[in-house]
């Protein structure tokens, strides 16, 4: 009994998003395939389009429940997942599904779409891609404290997205701009997509420190990146609470991406805790 921290399903505005829109099928040549993910199979649901293709695949990789995880960037290299398909899946799997709310800044009617998240849908957490912005800020940056706020008057989990590939260079990957934001709201439960890679020292630095902030690698860790064995130590240790799997499909296929992760070396508590039950006590399962 699996829980996928981070899904993009091929549903609704989703498949317009980077990362999913474009030729999902694999080259025959795989020095031109991601160099993340080597030899990444071919997955059927994405290849179609198709989320009833994918609702067999979470049964078949054993995840029982997935968090839709929003995204609002207003860029278009990377899209918005709009919180009304969001709730459509919710809606039609309200036993499989968990909606966060995708949250750019920059709007003016922010606040205004998560008190409708919270309220009228039922989102348990916002999503918050800083780096890709049409704007792009840090995570401290002052626009977003209302955000925060907002989020830990309402009891709600923020997601900040953070690694290489969201920023202008490198430095945007550093966790510092978190730990700030966690130091100052620590009834705020926050997760860290991507876990600031390549900053994975200092990105568990910041959880050993701060209670409410919680590791989500998905393939940083289970495709053997530098770091991944850092986050295993950790994890067998003091983040055994606060590890979360994640596939962030359609980076890889579900079965693929729980099957990768089984391998990194964690305990059985561990591996038990970060693929369920952690997961769970933050959501109030």
């Amino acid at each position: 009994m699996a829980i996928d921290f981070r899904i993009r399903p091929p549903f609704g505005s989703f498949l317009s998003m980077g990362g999913i829109a474009g030729d999902p099928i694999p080259p025959k040549d795989r020095t031109l395939d991601d160099a993340m993910i080597p030899c990444r199979k071919r997955i059927p649901s994405l290849v179609e389009g198709s989320i009833e293709l994918f609702m067999q695949e979470m049964d078949l990789a054993g995840i029982d429940l997935g968090v839709l995880m929003g995204r609002r960037t207003n860029n278009p290299a990377y899209g918005n997942a709009n919180d009304e398909d969001i709730y459509e899946l919710c809606r039609r799997f309200p036993k499989r599904f968990i909606g966060f709310s995708g949250i750019d800044p920059h709007e003016k009617d922010s606040l205004d779409r998560i008190g409708k998240a919270s309220e009228e849908y039922g989102f348990k957490g916002v999503g918050l891609d800083p780096g890709w912005y049409a704007d792009p800020i840090k995570a401290d940056d002052p626009m977003l404290m209302p955000v925060y706020e907002a989020c830990a008057r309402r009891g709600l989990i923020v997601s900040i997205t953070t690694s290489i590939f969201l920023g202008a260079d490198v430095s945007w990957s550093d966790p510092a701009p978190i730990h700030r934001v966690a130091a100052r709201f620590p009834e705020l439960n926050i997760v860290v997509p991507h876990a600031a890679w390549p900053y994975i020292p200092q990105m568990l630095a910041v959880a050993l420190v701060c209670p409410n902030v919680y590791i989500v690698p998905d393939c940083y860790f289970y495709v053997d990146m530098p770091g991944s064995e850092d986050i295993t130590k950790a994890a067998n240790s003091f983040l055994k609470d606060r590890l979360l799997f994640a596939s962030s499909y359609p980076v890889i296929g579900l079965g693929d991406a729980v099957e990768r992760w089984k391998k990194r070396g964690l305990n059985e508590d561990a591996l038990h805790n970060s693929m369920h039950y952690n997961a769970a006590k933050l959501l109030n399962l």
